[in-house]
């Protein structure tokens, strides 16, 4: 009897750290896109600034 409850606790233990895992990868997942998000807005914001002193260089070049 014994056997069959320790058993049974190795069976409940691989289930719940395969869910853990599964969990792990899908949050890790979930933390890059804020990550990458930032990224791209950051290089965009360095683009349009780069776009508007040309802009205001060539109305005063006029």
């Amino acid at each position: 009897m014994d056997g069959r409850f320790e058993r049974q606790i190795a069976q409940l233990e691989r289930t719940v750290n395969e869910r853990f895992e599964r969990l792990e990868a899908k949050l890790g997942h979930i933390r890059v896109e804020p990550v990458e998000t930032q990224e791209t807005v950051d290089f965009h914001s360095v683009k349009i600034a780069q776009h508007d002193r040309k802009i205001r260089h060539l109305l005063h070049a006029r």
